[in-house]
């Protein structure tokens, strides 16, 4: 079986295209936006999604420390995840935002 391979060039110009769509979208949660970027990263990770406001924008979401996620629940397993996919999502070898282009 051959494996699909997608380029870089062409994951990142994905990723790109999703963040522009998905930035203007929100998810209303105790009267404070959430990213809608950070609620998808958590459900493709399978974490609980409301450490989203917790996370903050998408940003600080891809730089969030260890002790930062401990102090806002997650387990140790989830963090260690967490942090994994964070750094290869910077390094654009993840791609959490397939799903939303998956049909295209």
């Amino acid at each position: 079986a051959r494996r699909h391979c997608v380029t870089t060039e062409t994951m990142f110009r994905r990723i790109a295209t999703t963040l522009a769509q998905s930035s203007t979208r929100t998810f209303a949660s105790d009267a404070a936006a959430v990213d809608a970027r950070v609620v998808t990263f958590l459900e493709t990770l399978k974490i609980d999604t409301k450490h989203a406001k917790a996370l903050g924008d998408w940003e600080s979401c891809l730089r969030v420390r260890t002790e930062e996620l401990k102090k806002i629940g997650l387990s140790v397993k989830q963090r260690k995840n967490f942090l994994r996919f964070t750094e290869r999502t910077r390094k654009l070898l993840f791609d959490p935002f397939a799903e939303a282009y998956e049909g295209k």
